[in-house]
């Protein structure tokens, strides 16, 4: 039976919507995968963005040292060597409240025992003078003070002075005689009782009163000893 001029054209409007159902699919397809193209590179983009954010970490930055100027900063890891490189008082991890030890006082950012320090006695900024200690935050003459003699707590025994830092008894020791640094001239003097005399046997001036014998006396000289001496 021969194809009539109608079933022509049918095939022919037939053929046409196919290839305009598979050229529809073809442009559907490429649009898809643009727009998959275009959130998988969104999500990429939001992803690393986020990843940058995960690798900024807390830094303790102290520029010159000093506890009290550190800050904390959040920095990426090359930011970090960078820091770490320049400031070598840097450390990881944010920084701590800046305290001193039990039984120290924060001093312009410094650390002082106020108890022992002599440029910091008693309070920051108190400071000793020459030949002072710091003694339970108070400054002390070492060389005077028989409590605290040559060092703190060093304390003289009854009857004793502090002379140059040193505890001596200024009734006997010839080189403190009375007071500190009066010295007796030895081997022919003593120091009795705060002064320095002349023991017995030694010369004195003539018989009689004699101050600078021992004894207050003079005596004449006799056989033994044949010049005037002191008893």
């Amino acid at each position: 039976m021969e194809d009539t001029g109608f079933d022509n054209v049918a095939r022919a409007l037939g053929s046409l919507t196919t290839r305009r159902l598979t050229l529809g699919a073809l442009l559907g397809g490429a649009i898809g995968r643009l727009g998959l193209a275009d959130a998988k590179a969104k999500k990429r983009k939001k992803s690393k963005k986020g990843k940058e954010t995960e690798t900024t970490k807390p830094w303790c930055h102290c520029p010159d040292g000093n506890p009290t100027t550190c800050v904390t900063l959040d920095l990426t890891k090359k930011a970090r060597r960078r820091h770490q490189q320049d400031h070598p008082f840097d450390t990881p991890g944010a920084c701590e409240p800046f305290t001193c030890p039990v039984g120290q006082t924060d001093c312009a950012g410094i650390c002082h025992d106020l108890q022992t320090d002599e440029s910091n006695c008693g309070a920051c900024g108190a400071s000793c003078g020459a030949a002072q200690g710091c003694c339970n935050g108070v400054c002390r003459n070492l060389n005077t003070d028989e409590a605290n003699c040559g060092a703190c707590g060093n304390t003289c025994a009854v009857g004793q002075t502090c002379c140059s830092g040193v505890c001596k008894n200024l009734q006997a020791d010839p080189a403190n005689c009375g007071t500190c640094g009066a010295v007796c001239a030895a081997p022919t003097v003593i120091c009795l009782a705060g002064d320095c005399c002349k023991p017995p046997t030694f010369a004195c001036a003539a018989p009689g009163a004699d101050a600078t014998c021992c004894s207050g006396v003079c005596l004449p000289a006799i056989a033994m000893i044949p010049f005037p001496h002191c008893a």
